[in-house]
């Protein structure tokens, strides 16, 4: 609260700090003529006692800088002005330092305002604004009271009553000289001597302003202080404002204002319009004097004034001048401006520390974007520089620098920080283990291998070696994102290896794994032989990277938009293309305007916009830089999407190239371009992480596949890259093993180390890996034992590929072969097999031991044992010293092979790049529109640059960084949209101190703003119901209005309030590592509010849930998991939702502890999003007393929830069913009382089964509920009662009942059971009559039935005993018998003791079981089965032998040794490049895959690569050369095509010139020439249908769909209920029909067809006014009457042409009120009765529901519409079957082969509609199918007949390729012919007939000169030369490739007919006659559910007449032919006498 002064103090010392501090303008040229009003000024704000002296001082010092920079004071200022204020800013600023004034009101009209206001004569009413026009009040004598107090009798005291009821108020009494008298009198003093007089007695004067005052008292305070604003007193003026004007009297005036409506208060027109101008008045002055108080206090007090005006015009028609509508708005708005432009001192002071002039230094370009080691030392200096944002930049270089070091250090901060603090806590043991911020880091990481997987070289990492007691849930967790940057040091950072995380899977996350790509040059021997402590920064490096880089390419030559990115420019340019043609005409709606005239722009209501976004989009075509600001709701993306088709439906007049749309996330993206294939089809979205299917077909990658692009040489590049992949993973695989050391490597390798004379004198190369490994075993001595001090188990498998001759793990195979067959022999041979097994136990130990031993390299003993020439002399540790030295050798080649090899990779992967961008160039250039995000954008800039899109849209353009802006530009960009809202989110550094201080939160779009550019606000919300809206009206926005659409939504079911805070105070936790947040209480809570919203009947899609932590995300999500009915419910958090909106949002705000720490929802950008997401219902859950006392924004908020009731610790959920029973929840558990949705009652409503529901109250239908009463049915003749649970099933009467049995047995069965039939189970025991064993059995069994029991005691051949009992009767031979007893034989062949494992009876087959056999013909030992000879057995083991050149054989050893397969890099002689070849091969110049850099002649570089020769003619690149193709356009040439002859038909085919023809559904074409067939054949339409259904909602299915089944909310109503199912699934209302009256009563229920007829006696009740009705006895009475209304119940006659007397009787229509004469109204009824539709009234068309007299037609045409629904869908299985039996009907039509390949296509549409069996409307599928069938047999059986017409085969196939064209048209779809297509395929069907006879004539006359020849006369020669000029014309005609008339096209038709019957009568005279007859008419062609489209005949038929030709109508039924409009009037009647 301000604290008060009195005058005496306040006008001594005072002053005005505060506006001086923070530039304000009016302060500030005060302070130049006084300095003691600057300090008069500085109290009065701030209201703190302070130095004057030192004030004084500080203003002056102050003041010279003020004058300094009073030009950038200008800017600021302006910052945030709209295109309605932007006409008067350059008199803002031309007037700054002469007076105060307001960007909206000059100086003259303030002044003209007051000298005309304030005269002496001057009457109660101070402003009378009689200088403007627009300002005058229309009266007519004297001053008229409102019209609305009129009507109400309200006003028709004299103004001395009026006087003496309202003057006085209590509060206003007692204070002297401030009376209501004494008031007016002061009134009558001029403003200098009225201003001395209050200033003289300003005590009293403001105690009065402290009371409550009266309405008569506030309107004259308003008056006498909008008075004294004209005195020229500006110091006393000030001080008197400041005492006067604070918070309470502000709120008193606004109070006032808006209860004028709510109290009635009866104040004249006059009076109020004098009061709102001086209030006006007064607050423009207090703004101007005091703009730091006015920022604080005013800007809500503005918009309730506003609000105030708004209502007096809606309730009171007040007159008001638009005017002082205008300047209450620019006054909002300037207070808005001066709110964003207003910073703390605090804040400033700040900024000044580390703002530095900016000097050239470093090249920025010169800086490496990824981390160097001297980047993460904390001496580096970085000379940092703020972002300007309050004027220009010095040069593109200072603006490209200064965004280039801002964004490389906001990387390098954290990182920087992070490992300092990591170092320094390493060396105190205290902090040793404590968290550091932004940085994670692991120790004792390790590197495991390398390898080449698609075009990165990736290393494996494990740096988690205890991963499986890792707690981390990876799929949920943010580390190791991919691009995320890895440091990896060995010495505590000192030196790093850089890497990126390339792959990301979770299974290898969870094993402790990690790939990374390594940057720069690696030590590979290093990398694998070292722990590392590894550093991930969390910081995203994949958003920086690719930015940093395009910002080092831009230069001043090629930097975009200069003059307003970098001199930020507010004057507005129109668009470079617009500017080189002025009179550009744009097309729209099909309506041309000139784009820079305005004024013959379409209306709004034509362009389907409000005012505010209409002016946006006339800013956004025709501004070079349009800005738009759209706070939520008002349709940014809308229109975006608007602006994006006005611009492609003039693509011609932006000379073409794609728009570049651009959007931060790809949520976004893919949102906008969804709504642009709506108007286009031809886009391409570039990137792959898309998540909408509809866009997959659209991806970059598939389109560039679809398009068949090949060439580029890419297919070089990629096999050389697969060569080089090759041989990197065998180097990395080769050097894996090396570093193992698990065996003694093969010769074929270290030979390549070894010098040749070495391994020539050694004998080496003769004897091979046997005698290298006997050398080096030579040292073993051997124990006389067969233990071994080596555990055979701990010897892994190792597969090495050859590489070891012999391994560690090959001896352990050994051992174990040997132990086995020291199993199985004996005598000597066992004892030489174990000597053998101790001497390789032997040479294991050896081997191992010297393998692991430390090796150090003594190189002066090595290079003394390298001389010598026998090296079988060295002792056996020295062979092993020199084995280890070749060995290391071996790996430093691998690792120089390796490094060649990656830098040889990196060099292809940055050609096949390049040569990507460049095909990608050519599949851009030719798209529409390109989407992409920021980071896309940045990472393709070269490519970019190259296309050069000279539009570009920016969607959420407030939340992006200017620099990720910036490199989405290329240099031709000539037209840059904005669209965003930086109240917002705003851009998300990752450095506080960066986004603050150096202003780097500040986005591109906000910085605009800030520098005065012109921009647009959208101002009316579509998405918030108003109490919702209120949360950020006008807290946030003070501009926004509500659309009529947001007051209409229904409540939330289940909840009493729509909008509710759930305030607690239940502790938060640590999340995620602890670097989030989650609340455990609000995630249970909002999971169960959430089951119980959806048990109301919600859909899952109508419910997001909003988290403010993604730590509270994952807990949302786990808890939804545990419930099934909320699995499809979204859950997302804050940030990723903006944008988007949702029926019922529930927010959890997470943050509640003892610190007070709200974190993120400080932030009013974040809370702004947070709250404006929600259409309908929005519950929040948090601690709202800690929010507001830690966030103004907060308390605000708080205040308006407590205003509406809306906050509380308790959510009241109320009963759908029981309305009165009302539940209080405030924790999950408290939802378990009430588990159906409902209350606590129990339901007892009666259920189908009879009994009442015993469950508490519960939405659900009782259909899906079992009642567990006790059945208690009789079930049987017996009485019987069932004992079961209701909901089962009774079943058979199972009470048991003794009974005796046939046999004489007596038991208990079950009572269903017949005795008769019962089969007795009693066992009896007998003699079988076969074996004579005595045994047991069924008495129901007869003997021989009986089996025997005992044992078959018979020995089977085998021996074996038989396992069966008896069984004489079965087999006793055993013949049949199978022994199952295992097999006692050996196997078959079998070298061992291996025995058969097969049954007895199965045969045995030859020894399979595996064992190790040496082969004959070399020393390899193979698996084999135990019967295979080992010569038989071929060895497909790798040769061992070397060839002459060196190389080792690589073929297989039982292959000839032949050429060297080994690559080897070869230079070509001819060209001098290198390439890989096979060393046996000679290097041509054919086998160059090089790519070609020579120039063609044509000056396009060669697309080819070295080794195929340059020819211009496989040039790809279009050519500036153009040709005219057949339809008359001009194609451009490919440079191929420049010296060939160009073939017009081809050119034809490629045409882009527009279609734009108007179809026949009234929509533009938006195809091509070349893509319409020259206008035959139209693309199909893609704009959407919006007609009327025959439901009576509107359909927004695409045009050239059928009118699909409508999903709207059914709007059916009667007198019970409204109907809440969707359209079409009504349930019917079971309560009593409520039509009657004193003669006839309907007893139906109210669903049902009323059992009696409309009453025609006249009502006999009377009306208000006393009269009689003149309705029908039983309606509702009509609301007119004869006496008082005669004027209405004449315009009721006439509406419908109706000619009435007195006794004419009237209709009231409850739907829609219209009254009715009821014999014109049933006549009018009756015209349309025969078409299906709801019952409609004739003038408004709604429809008729509640009109009992017409209640039975109604529920006829409801019941017709339903009965054509499911027609329309039809039954799925019957669907699917006749779809199939049409496929198989086609399939097997007699064909000729021509149609065999066309006919191919039935099988790709009998996929697609096994695909599609469960899409929508199914039932239009056969129908399409069937009527495209037809049509194609009607093309075939034509052309059949004419075929044997046609002289030629050359002709007949002309025919034939036509029809098949056509034929795969229409099997090329599988939707509806719409009536365009059927009109374009019959022109073109009638088109090859034309071309048949034409051909057929062509033959005839051929046929006609041979005849002549023979026999000429002069009747046949004349007929002859008629018809071939007869032919010429025709042939010209068929020439014209463009569509014609059907009309032409059957003259044309005829004509040849004609011509062809004379010219040979007898052979054409019949066939034509049969021609001419044939209909050419598919049945069903369209199958739709809009209006007009379907009629019932008055025989109760129902048919579909979408196929008639555009503009006639039906008038006969097609099935039975019966007169549909005839006998409407009657078939009207019959409905009204339904019974």
């Amino acid at each position: 609260m301000e604290k008060g002064h009195d005058s005496s103090s306040g006008a001594a010392a005072t002053a005005d700090e505060s506006a001086a501090e923070e530039g304000n303008v009016a302060a500030m040229v005060k302070t130049v003529t006084s300095s003691n009003s600057d300090l008069l000024f500085k109290e009065i704000e701030l209201g703190q006692e302070k130095n004057c002296a030192a004030k004084i001082t500080e203003k002056r010092v102050e003041c010279g800088a003020w004058r300094r920079g009073s030009g950038a004071w200008r800017r600021r200022s302006c910052a945030t002005l709209s295109d309605g204020q932007n006409a008067e800013t350059s008199k803002f600023q031309q007037g700054l330092k002469e007076s105060f004034r307001l960007p909206s009101t000059s100086s003259s009209e303030i002044n003209e305002r007051r000298r005309g206001n304030f005269r002496q004569a001057a009457d109660s009413a101070i402003v009378s604004r009689n200088y403007s026009h627009s300002y005058q009040i229309a009266r007519s004598g004297t001053p008229s009271l409102l019209n609305r107090g009129e009507q109400a009798g309200c006003y028709n005291n004299s103004p001395a009553e009026r006087k003496i009821g309202m003057e006085l108020h209590p509060d206003d009494e007692g204070i002297p000289g401030f009376q209501v008298a004494d008031m007016k009198e002061k009134l009558n003093m001029n403003s200098s001597k009225l201003l001395t007089h209050l200033q003289a007695r300003s005590k009293n004067f403001t105690t009065l302003l402290k009371r409550k005052l009266g309405p008569n008292m506030i309107m004259l305070v308003v008056e006498i202080l909008a008075k004294i604003t004209t005195s020229n007193d500006k110091e006393l003026q000030a001080s008197l404002l400041a005492h006067s004007i604070h918070s309470s009297v502000l709120e008193q005036f606004s109070t006032f204002s808006l209860n004028i409506i709510a109290q009635n208060m009866a104040f004249s027109a006059e009076e109020l319009t004098n009061y709102f101008e001086n209030l006006y008045v007064l607050y423009n002055t207090f703004v101007q004097m005091m703009p730091t108080k006015a920022t604080e206090i005013l800007s809500d007090h503005c918009t309730r004034a506003v609000m105030a005006l708004q209502n007096l015009k809606l309730m009171r028609k007040l007159l008001v001048a638009p005017k002082l509508e205008e300047d209450y708005r620019s006054l909002m708005d300037h207070v808005e401006s001066l709110n964003q432009l207003h910073e703390s001192v605090a804040q400033r002071r700040r900024r000044e520390k580390v703002k530095r002039e900016w000097q050239p230094g470093i090249n920025f370009r010169e800086l490496s974007v990824i981390p160097l080691p001297q980047d993460l030392s904390l001496k580096t200096e970085v000379n940092l520089c703020p972002a300007v944002i309050d004027g220009p930049y010095k040069s593109v270089e200072h603006y490209l620098d200064v965004q280039f070091n801002l964004m490389r250090e906001d990387f390098l901060i954290p990182l920087r920080e992070g490992i300092m603090n990591f170092i320094h806590h390493q060396s105190s043991e205290s902090s040793k283990y404590k968290r550091i911020e932004n940085v994670r880091f692991y120790q004792g990481v390790r590197f495991l291998q390398q390898f080449v997987e698609g075009d990165s070289l990736v290393t494996e990492v494990l740096f988690n070696p205890r991963a499986k007691s890792s707690r981390h849930n990876w799929s949920r967790s943010k580390r190791f994102l991919f691009g995320s940057l890895l440091c990896f040091s060995s010495d505590l950072f000192s030196s790093i290896i850089l890497g990126l995380v390339v792959d990301r899977q979770v299974e290898l996350l969870e094993k402790g794994i990690l790939r990374c790509e390594l940057v720069g040059d690696v030590n590979k021997g290093e990398l694998f032989e070292k722990e590392f402590i590894m550093a991930e920064s969390e910081v995203y490096f994949e958003a920086y990277q690719h930015v940093l880089k395009a910002l080092q390419k831009f230069t001043g030559e090629n930097f975009p938009l200069k003059e307003y990115l970098i001199d930020v420019s507010p004057e507005s340019h129109y668009p470079t293309y617009l500017e080189r043609l002025p009179g550009t005409i744009y097309r729209s709606k099909r309506i041309e305007f000139q784009v820079l005239n305005k004024d013959s722009w379409p209306s709004k209501e034509k362009m389907e916009l409000n005012e505010s976004q209409y002016k946006a989009l006339q800013s956004a075509l025709t501004k070079k830089c349009a800005v738009i600001q759209g706070p939520p709701g008002t349709g940014k993306t809308y229109l975006g999407l608007k602006i994006a088709e006005v611009l492609l439906d003039n693509t011609l007049e932006w000379q073409r190239g794609p728009i570049l749309v651009v959007c931060y996330t790809n949520h976004a993206l893919d949102q906008f371009l969804e709504g642009i294939l709506s108007f286009t089809r031809n886009i391409v979205r570039i990137g792959s992480q898309s998540k909408n299917e509809k866009l997959d077909d659209y991806n970059l990658r598939v389109v560039r596949k679809n398009k068949g692009i090949y060439g580029f040489g890419l297919r070089d590049v990629i096999e050389e890259m697969n060569e080089c992949t090759k041989t990197i993973n065998e180097c990395n695989e080769c050097l894996k093993m090396c570093m193992k050391s698990e065996g003694i490597i093969s010769l074929e390798y270290l030979i390549r180390v070894m010098e040749y004379r070495m391994v020539i004198h050694s004998g080496f190369n003769s004897q091979g890996d046997l005698q290298f490994q006997e050398w080096l075993f030579a040292g073993l001595y051997f124990q006389n034992s067969m233990k071994s001090g080596v555990d055979l188990n701990d010897i892994k498998p190792t597969n090495h590929n050859g590489f070891y001759s012999c391994s560690l793990y090959d001896i352990k195979n050994i051992i174990n072969e040997l132990k086995f067959e020291e199993s199985i022999v004996e005598g000597d041979e066992l004892e030489d097999i174990r000597n053998e097994i101790i001497m390789w136990v032997s040479r294991l130990e050896y081997m191992k031991r010297k393998l692991s031993e430390p090796f150090e390299p003594n190189m002066d003993l090595i290079q003394r044992m390298t001389k010598l020439k026998n090296l079988n002399i060295l002792q056996p540790d020295y062979r092993w010293m020199l084995y280890r030295y070749w060995v290391l050798k071996l790996v430093q080649k691998y690792e120089s092979d390796l490094v060649r090899s990656r830098r040889y990779f990196q060099s292809l992967n940055e050609e096949k790049f390049e040569l990507m961008e460049r095909k990608n160039k050519y599949v851009i250039s030719e798209s529409d529109v390109v989407g992409m995000t920021t980071t896309a954008a940045a990472r393709h800039q070269n490519l970019l640059q190259r296309v050069g899109p000279k539009i570009v849209i920016v969607e959420e353009a407030a939340e992006v960084m200017e620099s990720h802006v910036v490199v989405c530009l290329s240099a031709q960009c000539e037209h840059l949209i904005l669209i965003g809202d930086h109240k917002q989110l705003r851009p998300s550094p990752a450095v506080y101190r960066l986004a603050k201080d150096y202003h780097l939160e500040i986005s591109l779009f906000e910085r605009l703003l800030m520098n005065g550019i012109r921009f647009d606000t959208l101002r009316i919300q579509h998405r918030m119901r108003p109490e919702i809206a209120d949360l950020v009206f006008p807290a946030v926005y003070p501009l926004l209005e509500n659309h009529p659409s947001v007051l209409e939504y229904d409540n939330i079911d289940g909840l009493k309030k729509n909008l509710f805070f759930i305030t607690h105070t239940h502790q938060e936790e640590k999340a995620m590592d602890d670097s989030s947040k989650r609340n455990v209480h609000e995630a249970k809570f909002l999971v169960a509010l959430c089951k119980h919203i959806i048990l109301q009947g919600y859909d899952a899609s109508q419910i997001t849930i909003l988290a403010s932590y993604l730590g509270q995300m994952f807990l949302l999500i786990e808890e939804r998991d545990k419930h099934v009915a909320i699995q499809d419910v979204r859950i997302t958090v804050v940030d990723n939702f903006q944008g988007e909106e949702n029926d019922i949002i529930l927010l959890s705000l997470v943050r509640n502890n003892e610190e007070g720490k709200i974190g993120f929802l400080a932030s009013e950008n974040r809370t702004c999003v947070a709250l404006s997401r929600a259409k309908k219902g929005l519950y929040i859950v948090g601690n709202l007393d800690m929010l507001a006392d830690k966030s103004r924004l907060w308390s605000k908020i708080r205040k308006v929830l407590l205003e509406k009731e809306a906050v509380g610790t308790h959510l009241t959920l109320q009963c759908l069913k029981h309305p009165d029973q009302l539940t209080e929840v405030s924790k999950a558990e408290d939802f378990d009382d009430i588990p159906g949705g409902g209350c606590r009652l129990k339901c007892n409503e009666k259920m189908n089964c009879g009994h009442n529901c015993e469950k508490v109250c519960h939405l659900q239908d009782h259909d899906e509920y079992e009642c567990y009463e006790i059945c208690n049915q009789v079930m049987c003749f017996r009485d019987h009662r069932c004992e079961k649970q209701c909901w089962q099933d009774c079943g058979d009467c199972m009470v048991p009942v003794e009974s005796t049995l046939p046999c004489g047995h007596v038991t208990k069965l079950p009572c269903h059971v017949d005795s008769r039939e019962y089969k007795c189970l009693v066992r009896v025991s007998v003699q079988l009559p076969d074996c004579e064993h005595t045994n047991e059995k069924l008495c129901s069994m007869g003997i021989n039935e009986a089996p025997c029991s005992v044992p078959c005691d018979t020995r089977l051949p085998c021996g074996h005993a038989c396992a069966f009992t008896c069984h004489l009767k079965r087999d006793p031979q055993h013949l049949e018998y199978k022994c199952l007893r295992p097999c006692t034989r050996k196997n078959v062949n079998c070298q061992g003791e291996h025995m058969c494992e097969k049954k007895c009876f199965e045969k045995c087959d030859s020894c399979k079981v595996k064992v190790k056999k040496k082969l004959p013909n070399c020393e390899h030992r193979f698996d084999m089965d135990c019967s295979t000879d080992p010569s038989t057995v071929e060895c497909l083991k790798p040769c061992k032998k070397q060839l002459d050149c060196g190389h080792a054989c690589r073929r297989k050893c039982m292959e000839p040794c032949g050429g060297c397969l080994v690559k080897v890099e070869k230079e070509i002689p001819d060209c001098q490049h290198k390439i890989r070849v096979n060393c046996c091969d000679v290097p041509v110049r054919s086998l160059c895959r090089e790519k070609c850099m020579k120039v063609l002649s044509c000056g396009h570089t060669c697309s080819s690569t070295c080794g195929i020769p340059c020819d211009v003619k496989r040039c790809v690149y279009l050519s500036t050369r153009k040709a005219q193709a057949r339809c008359g356009h001009e194609v451009q040439l490919y440079c191929q095509e420049i010296d060939e002859v160009s073939n017009p038909d081809t050119l034809m085919l490629r045409c882009q010139e527009p279609c734009a023809k108007i179809l026949m559904c009234g929509h533009k074409c938006k195809g091509t020439c070349g893509q319409c067939m020259q206008g035959r054949i139209h693309i199909t339409c893609k704009e959407k249908c919006e007609r009327r259904l025959i439901c009576g909602h509107k359909c927004l299915a695409p045009c050239s769909n059928p009118c699909p089944p409508c999903r709207e909310k059914c709007k059916y109503r009667c007198e019970h209920f409204q109907c809440k199912e969707k359209c079409g699934y009504c349930l019917p209302c079971k309560k009593k029909c409520g039509w009657h009256c004193e003669h006839q009563t309907c007893r139906k229920n109210c669903s049902d067809f009323c059992d009696r007829p409309p009453c025609n006696e006249p009502c006999t009740r009377k009306l208000g006014c006393g009269h009689e009705c003149i309705g029908f006895c039983g309606e509702r009475c009509p609301n007119l009457c004869r006496v008082c209304h005669p004027k209405e119940v004449e315009d009721a006659l006439a509406s419908l042409n109706a000619t009435g007397d007195k006794s004419s009787r009237f209709v009231l229509l409850p739907d829609c009120g219209h009254v009715f004469e009821s014999t014109s109204l049933e006549k009018s009824l009756s015209e349309s009765a025969h078409e299906v539709k709801l019952l409609q009234c004739p003038v408004c068309h709604v429809d008729i529901l509640q009109a009992y007299r017409y209640k039975n037609a109604a529920k006829l045409c409801l019941n017709r519409v339903n009965q054509v629904r499911f027609m329309v869908i039809g039954n799925l299985h019957q669907v699917s079957r006749k779809v199939e039996k049409l496929l198989d009907k086609f399939r097997m039509y007699p064909l000729e082969s021509d149609f065999k390949e066309s006919f191919q296509l039935v099988d790709k549409l009998s996929e697609f509609t096994k695909r599609n069996k469960k899409s929508h409307g199914p039932a239009v599928i056969p129908y399409s199918l069937e009527a495209r069938m037809n049509f194609v047999l009607s093309i075939i059986c034509h052309l059949r007949d004419l075929r044997g017409k046609m002289g030629s085969s050359k002709m007949e196939q002309e025919c034939v390729d036509s029809a098949n064209s056509l034929i795969k048209i229409l099997l090329g779809n599988v939707h509806n012919i719409t009536p365009q297509e059927f009109s374009d395929y019959e022109g073109e069907f009638l088109r090859i007939l034309i071309l048949t006879r034409l051909r057929a004539l062509e033959s005839s006359m051929a046929t006609s000169r041979r005849e002549n020849m023979k026999n000429s006369t002069s009747e046949k020669h004349q007929k002859l030369v008629e018809c071939e000029k007869e032919y010429e014309k025709f042939q010209k005609w068929v020439d014209n490739p463009r569509a014609f008339l059907k009309g032409e096209y059957l003259e044309m038709i005829r004509q040849l007919s004609k011509v062809l019957v004379s010219l040979n009568s007898e052979e054409f005279h019949s066939f034509f006659a049969i021609f001419s007859i044939f209909p050419l008419k598919p049945r069903n062609i369209v199958f739709d559910l809009h209006e007009g489209s379907w009629y019932g005949c008055p025989n109760g038929r129902i048919f579909s007449v979408c196929g008639l030709e555009q503009g006639k109508q039906a008038t006969n039924c097609n099935q039975c032919n019966g007169e549909i409009s005839g006998g409407s009037h009657q078939f009207f009647s019959n409905l009204l006498l339904l019974k």
